[in-house]
């Protein structure tokens, strides 16, 4: 199968996660900081991103060979695909308005909902990466 794209994509988002933002970006100062959690917010909207990207691309391209293996398999990675392509704007959406929202007002509560955020979207990529791995 085409992996060569999925891999490119694994690896770019990889750099993302540690590199994207600079060393200094957590310093007292810095573009966040000191606050580890809009740091690893943004890098997960960034890294998440190439993630379904590589996702739903890996599988359209994949598909006529994911049905000759296995046409149940298939149709349960083009299901997960599809709901990539309708709820991942969504997803990403939810984790950038509470970064802004926690960057406007640092509460407590806003810190929850961001974290909230965070871990669904973490959960959905896990998922869609989940399927480019089997």
């Amino acid at each position: 199968m085409k992996n060569n794209l999925v891999t490119l994509a694994l690896i770019l988002a990889a750099f993302c996660l540690s590199a994207c933002s600079g060393c200094k970006s957590l310093s007292p100062g810095g573009v966040y900081d000191e606050d580890a959690l809009l740091y690893n917010a943004e890098a997960a909207v960034v890294s998440s991103y190439v993630v379904f990207d590589a996702f739903v691309k890996w599988e359209y391209d994949n598909r006529a060979d994911l049905e000759k293996a296995d046409a149940n398999r298939a149709a349960e990675v083009k299901q997960a695909a599809d709901f990539v392509r309708k709820n991942a704007k969504l997803a990403i959406g939810s984790v950038i308005a509470a970064v802004e929202l926690y960057k406007k007002l640092p509460s407590e509560e806003n810190r929850r909902s961001l974290m909230a955020a965070l871990a669904t979207l973490q959960q959905e990529v896990v998922k869609a990466a989940g399927y480019i791995k089997s």
